[in-house]
């Protein structure tokens, strides 16, 4: 009778994905950065129309921590020193990419869908970016007085700004979320899963 093996511990994916990048020759790396950067220079050339592209390609740079291979210290600092991007709208295009599909990114334009982003952050009912397209928000009237309700596809973006303020405003008495929405999070900006296959056709690699 076969005697009962041990098995053998594995190591998260996540833990091993991380290995396999810390170990990414520095050339190998600094190769993909520059592709990257080459790619979203481009994009930037029509920025409305490629802004969910730009985003994704950002997010797969910050999940990678590509900016690392020529020096930057942080995703902001790349964005800002090699593609003219303020740490705002880098990390705009970037919540945009993760919450929407390239088609939603393309139909609304990103300002337009951040704005409500930060309009459902705000509200009391659990609405989701999923939401968003067929949602009927509270828009306060410029003049003043009660609120009104919009659907998305009729509010303009200083609908939402008003919208997004007077939000916040009532926010102020209510209970708080118990945890910030993951598209919302900055930190969370390079949580697209194909960052790790974009790297490995990058290299060579596939």
């Amino acid at each position: 009778m076969a005697k009962t093996r041990a098995k053998r511990a594995t190591a998260p994916k996540t833990a091993r994905a991380k290995r396999s990048l810390a170990a990414l020759p520095a050339t190998a790396a600094k190769a993909a950065l520059d592709r990257a950067t080459q790619d979203i220079q481009r994009l930037q050339k029509s920025a409305s129309k490629n802004a969910w592209a730009i985003g994704r390609r950002l997010a797969q740079v910050a999940e990678l921590t590509l900016h690392k291979a020529r020096g930057f210290s942080s995703i902001e600092a790349y964005a800002e020193s090699e593609l003219g991007l303020s740490r705002d709208n880098a990390f705009l295009y970037m919540r945009v990419a993760q919450a929407f599909s390239e088609t939603i990114a393309a139909t609304f334009g990103a300002e337009k869908l951040d704005r409500a982003l930060r309009y459902i952050a705000a509200t009391p009912e659990q609405e989701t970016p999923q939401d968003i397209p067929e949602l009927k928000l509270r828009i306060p009237p410029a003049d003043g007085g009660a609120a009104v309700r919009k659907s998305f596809t009729q509010v303009t973006i200083a609908d939402l700004r008003r919208a997004v303020q007077a939000e916040r405003a009532g926010a102020k008495g209510r209970a708080k979320r118990p945890t910030a929405p993951k598209w919302l999070d900055e930190d969370a900006a390079g949580a697209l899963d194909k960052g790790h296959k974009a790297l490995a056709k990058a290299v060579g690699r596939s």
